[in-house]
């Protein structure tokens, strides 16, 4: 479930769900990026990210989403939220792509974090992090994207690889 839909018509999506589907888990989006824009993390805060310009939800946004996560709970949903901690929000201060054979950054329609770079491994901590203690009403944090590229834009060179100067060390 995208969060607009949520915060929008939150009742009438619970209550198509509840009648329509055998559903029983309602999985929220909590923040990714994309190429051209990068998506707002679901947390209250950037303050644990040491001063990255991360991008955060306003404080009546979190309130709404608060809001439908305690109603999908009171209508017997659980709820889950799927974040991807290795595809940071923030592009400008961390040279964190994945790089392919050629030593050309991956062109994706998100960023793809080396998981060997240290700069993003300290991102995805503090991301999961702050996630489990901000929303301690969710009952599972699903995340997602825990590899290497595996969506190729310019071909197979770049296919679940990495060739950064941290993946060339190991």
């Amino acid at each position: 479930v995208r969060w607009p839909v949520a915060m929008t018509e939150p009742e009438r999506l619970l209550d198509d769900l509840a009648r329509s589907t055998n559903i029983d888990t309602v999985v929220l989006n909590c923040g990714h990026s994309t190429s051209d824009q990068p998506e707002a993390l679901v947390l209250p805060s950037a303050r644990a990210f040491d001063g990255l310009p991360v991008k955060v939800v306003t404080a009546a946004e979190l309130d709404s989403m608060f809001r439908f996560v305690d109603l999908a709970k009171s209508k017997g949903f659980k709820v889950s939220g799927t974040v991807t901690p290795l595809n940071p929000t923030v592009r400008d201060r961390l040279p964190v792509t994945c790089v392919d054979v050629t030593g050309e950054p991956g062109v994706h329609t998100v960023v793809r974090g080396c998981p060997n770079n240290p700069a993003v491994v300290q991102y995805a901590e503090t991301v999961v992090r702050e996630m489990v203690s901000t929303w301690p009403a969710m009952d599972m944090l699903n995340l997602d994207h825990l590899e290497y590229t595996h969506w190729c834009q310019k071909g197979l060179n770049e296919f679940f690889v990495c060739f950064c100067g941290w993946c060339r060390q190991k």
